[in-house]
């Protein structure tokens, strides 16, 4: 793994352990899978954009690390911000080559209906020979019966498993 994918691999690591969920606390989903764990894809995006901000010196808006920003808001932003974020209309499959050359790749699924969430992950730089990328989202993903499907507790999934793949759009961050 090149630094650049290392560095992002390291900002999403400790984007897991300390979400900042709001102003006020930070939490980090439990070590036991199987227990609870609401949905934080924004907070994980936030955070993730603002490991790499610290750790890897790249320019980062405050507009993807504002609290009060939800995934759909997030979303608007990432679609409307050209100059930061480039959308993507590779293949998905090449998608996971691309983090795995330190791109910072992004999902992005704006819920049409604003009061209902929509939703945000980063492909995780991982080698690995499969259709879809690995997705980590700060989610914990489960099967209807509650068994954890995740490849490891925190989210890294089959995009399809993250994302309704056929409405999630993909976007390269500019400045890494």
């Amino acid at each position: 793994m090149n630094e650049k994918a290392a560095a992002i691999v390291s900002a999403i690591e400790h984007a897991t352990r300390n979400l900042r969920v709001d102003a006020t606390h930070h939490e980090a989903p439990p070590l036991n899978p199987n227990n609870s764990w609401e949905p934080h894809c924004s907070a994980f995006f936030r955070e993730t954009m603002r490991q790499l901000r610290t750790r890897s010196q790249i320019k980062v808006s405050a507009i993807f690390i504002d609290e009060n920003a939800n995934a759909n808001t997030l979303g608007i932003r990432i679609r409307h911000e050209k100059g930061d974020w480039k959308k993507l209309e590779a293949n998905i499959k090449d998608l996971q080559s691309m983090a795995n050359e330190g791109d910072i790749i992004a999902g992005s699924y704006v819920n049409p209906d604003p009061s209902k969430p929509g939703h945000l992950g980063f492909i995780f730089p991982a080698d690995i020979q499969r259709d879809e990328p690995l997705i980590r989202d700060g989610n914990i993903h489960k099967t209807k019966t509650g068994q954890v499907t995740a490849a490891s507790s925190y989210g890294a999934v089959p995009a399809g498993k993250a994302f309704p793949l056929t409405h999630t759009q993909w976007f390269k961050y500019r400045h890494y």
